[in-house]
């Protein structure tokens, strides 16, 4: 039996609670009461907590709630938290909890009673809203029992009116008594197994505002998926009945900064019904959109992939308290955290709820808001206290329905200054600051002045009196006219005077050198040169006028196999189609060296061939002084079985070794964690695991797997003394076969015997198998 797809759209669904810079809280209580045994047997609720588990952080809060044992509970809707009601996850100890988490669960053989459970899991969550958190039902009750329920609604509605999220899944065909009870965020009705997999996986969907996973089933192992722009972090789920194996990345897969391809080891289950079902997670940290493909063995089963989105809002400056608040947010990346303007992400929609008041931002240059389509949200708000607020958001568009907790600044009035600078100004000419100041208060008294001070300079005062560079006398943009000294970035803090309030506000801009150029460079002649040779040469800017410091960027047009063409930086010599960069100062030099470096067989290029070798220089108003040098270069190739030749025997000899290397690594090997537990008697306790590699003999031959041998001394090895049996690794598993003459039993699941036959046949780690005398017991195992 594979995999349903609900099943493993519900393995997806739960990779939504992947991590982020807040602290999550997340407790799913289980029903343990005896009728599950019937709705569960699979024990699909405890692999379900182990994905839960491996994908929190350390960071994270996480826990899994079951029911009392019995219903014996005394005063029972006022049951206190009880730590034996709770499995925690601690920080980091993922294998732990995973060892632990079958044995706390136990056999469903519990009581039906949820008092203590919910008031263990709210210790847990609190009612703090700043923090993310969910309350998880999974049961096949009726809803809360009839004695508490109204005490019990009334606390989980607290919860819930404190931002966290209250969910059920029912088992049976309907809803039960949860879905009629308004504490609750969203109830599911679950049938079968595959539909509660399906409907916890929604849940989560719901709680990290996923609207849409991609699945699919696996076709041959492989699996092929499209991420897209703006993704945080994507997870892919494989699930599968059985064993699963490695999952390889396609190496013509788009580039992502960290890929994880098996987040947190995996995991597996054995059922009360018997079998093994287990998964693997593959993590994805900000990756390029596009396809991607992996391959996760042969085994049949299903994948799917959800993408959890970058796009997010933050405050852009602190608001000023009043009946009329401007709030302004700036939708950005969280991988880069630069502004996103546009793009090809949907129209977002946002809304934010602060002091009890829901506001619909807005980026139509309405209602407030400056520029439409700027990607700075704004809206009005009535703040008339300051101190800090904790903002809740919802952003929506396409797939995404983001909540995000966020921290507001807000300010007494005062003035609200807004520099009007350029972002670049060139050296030795005068520059003109202004700044608008704006009135918050409407009645503070107007400043004297400005205070702009220049980083590692003097202070300039700024008036707006109409003199010293102002423009208008009074028009609330005050001036004054400063000249940069020296090229470089230059930061200018603006303040009001003592005395004023206001915010003070920098602003950075360019200083740019100052280039000019009379007349054209004359030609760099370069060469003849033939193989190892060089030819040098200069660049002659003599008709230069620099003023300052000046950076050109310079490249050529001259591309040539074999061949470089190379310029005297700061640096030093550098390939000119590495994008190099020269400087040129005032009292520097006006020749720049050129060096032509021919290596073995190069394109031949002759004189009549026209270059070009070009620099070019930004000025302050996005214009560029351009500085073309012609370049005249010949190049002299060499005899073309001189050139070749190496390539001809390499590919004979790059065949010969590729025969004798795949003879060596097309062959199977044993696991590096398998062996084989051997004892004399059938408890297998009393006897030694014999690790496969550890083994004289068990590596790989040139076109044979590597195979061992079990003789009847009880000793593995790779020579056939005593033989019982043959041992060979088949492709991450491992093939069988009696040695003949030999008989070999194994163990059926109903504890019978059945003889293996003759030939070889695979071999199954967990079942016991002797020899006929009943004097040899073994057992395949992984880890010992």
């Amino acid at each position: 039996m594979t995999p349903s797809r609900p099943l493993v759209a519900a393995l997806l669904g739960l990779l939504s609670i992947s991590p982020a810079a807040a602290e999550r809280r997340v407790s799913v209580l289980i029903d343990t009461s005896g009728s599950m045994l019937r709705n569960d047997a699979p024990l699909y609720t405890v692999q379900l907590a182990k994905i839960l588990g491996d994908l929190t952080e350390p960071g994270d809060r996480y826990q899994v709630t079951r029911l009392p044992p019995t219903d014996s509970e005394v005063d029972i809707c006022d049951a206190p938290p009880t730590e034996a009601l709770r499995l925690a996850m601690r920080s980091g100890d993922y294998a732990g909890f995973k060892a632990a988490i079958q044995g706390f669960i136990g056999r469903y053989n519990g009581g039906n009673k949820f008092a203590g459970s919910i008031h263990t899991a709210l210790q847990l969550l609190t009612l703090d809203p700043a923090q993310q958190r969910l309350l998880l039902f999974i049961a096949d009750s009726g809803g809360l029992s009839d004695e508490c329920e109204g005490s019990l609604t009334r606390e989980l509605q607290a919860f819930r009116n404190s931002g966290g999220m209250v969910a059920a899944v029912n088992i049976g065909s309907s809803t039960g008594g949860f879905g009629g009870n308004p504490a609750f965020n969203f109830t599911r009705a679950a049938s079968n197994s595959s539909e509660l997999i399906e409907a916890v996986a929604e849940v989560y969907q719901r709680f990290l505002g996923s609207r849409e996973a991609k699945t699919g089933r696996l076709s041959s192992g492989s699996v092929e998926v499209e991420v897209g722009p703006y993704v945080k972090e994507a997870f892919l789920v494989v699930a599968v009945d059985g064993e699963i194996g490695a999952i390889q990345p396609d190496p013509s897969n788009p580039s992502a900064k960290n890929a994880d391809l098996n987040l947190r080891g995996g995991g597996q289950t054995v059922g009360l019904d018997g079998r093994t079902r287990s998964y693997r997670i593959v993590r994805l940290t900000h990756p390029q959109g596009g396809r991607w493909r992996f391959q996760a063995g042969s085994a049949s089963g299903g994948w799917m992939l959800l993408e959890e989105s970058a796009i997010a809002i933050r405050p852009l400056e602190s608001v000023t308290a009043g009946p009329e608040a401007l709030l302004t947010f700036e939708v950005y990346d969280e991988r880069t955290g630069e502004r996103i303007v546009g793009g090809s992400h949907p129209p977002i929609q946002a809304e934010v709820e602060v002091d009890g008041q829901r506001l619909a931002l807005r980026d139509d240059g309405n209602g407030g808001d400056k520029t439409a389509g700027d990607g700075v949200l704004t809206a009005v708000a009535r703040l008339p206290q300051t101190g800090r607020r904790t903002v809740s958001a919802m952003l929506k568009g396409g797939d995404l329905e983001r909540r995000l907790s966020l921290s507001l600044d807000v300010r007494e009035p005062g003035w609200k200054l807004e520099p009007q600078l350029p972002a670049r100004a060139e050296v030795g000419d005068p520059l003109l600051l202004e700044v608008r100041a704006r009135s918050e208060g409407g009645g503070a008294d107007k400043p004297a002045y400005l205070d702009a001070r220049v980083a590692g300079g003097a202070s300039v005062q700024l008036r707006d009196d109409g003199t010293g560079g102002d423009r208008t006398a009074g028009d609330g943009v005050y001036s004054a006219s400063w000249t940069p000294p020296a090229a470089g970035e230059v930061a200018i803090v603006v303040q009001p005077p003592p005395g004023v309030r206001g915010e003070p506000v920098e602003r950075k801009l360019e200083a740019l050198g100052k280039l000019s150029f009379s007349g054209a460079p004359p030609a760099v002649r370069l060469g003849p040169v033939g193989s190892g040779e060089e030819a040098a040469g200069k660049i002659d800017l003599s008709g230069a006028a620099v003023q300052g410091e000046v950076t050109l960027t310079v490249d050529t047009d001259l591309d040539l196999s074999n061949t470089e063409l190379l310029i005297e930086t700061d640096a030093g010599w550098t390939n000119l189609h590495d994008n190099p960069s020269v400087r040129l100062r005032s009292d520097g030099r006006r020749q720049i060296g050129l060096r032509l470096a021919v290596a073995a067989c190069p394109t031949a290029c002759a004189p009549e061939q026209a270059h070009t070798v070009t620099l070019r220089a930004p000025r302050a108003d996005g214009s560029v002084v351009e500085i073309r040098a012609p370049l005249v270069v010949e190049v002299v190739g060499d005899p073309f079985l001189k050139c070749y030749w190496p390539w001809i025997a390499a590919a004979v000899s790059t065949l010969l070794g590729a025969i004798v290397a795949y003879g060596y690594i097309s062959p199977s090997r044993f696991g590096a964690r398998d062996g084989v537990q051997i004892s004399q008697e059938a408890d297998l306790s009393e006897g030694f695991f014999y690790p496969f590699r550890a083994q004289p003999g068990s590596g790989v031959g040139l076109y044979r797997d590597a195979r061992l041998y079990l003789s009847s001394d009880y000793r593995l090895s790779g020579r056939r003394v005593n033989v019982l049996a043959k041992l060979r690794a088949d492709r991450g598993r491992v093939k069988i076969e009696p040695a003949p003459g030999q008989s070999l039993w194994r163990e059926t699941i109903d504890g019978d015997w059945e003889e293996l036959p003759p030939e070889e046949t695979q071999a199954r780690t967990g079942v016991v198998y002797r020899n006929h005398e009943k004097t040899l017991y073994f057992e395949l195992r992984t880890g010992g």
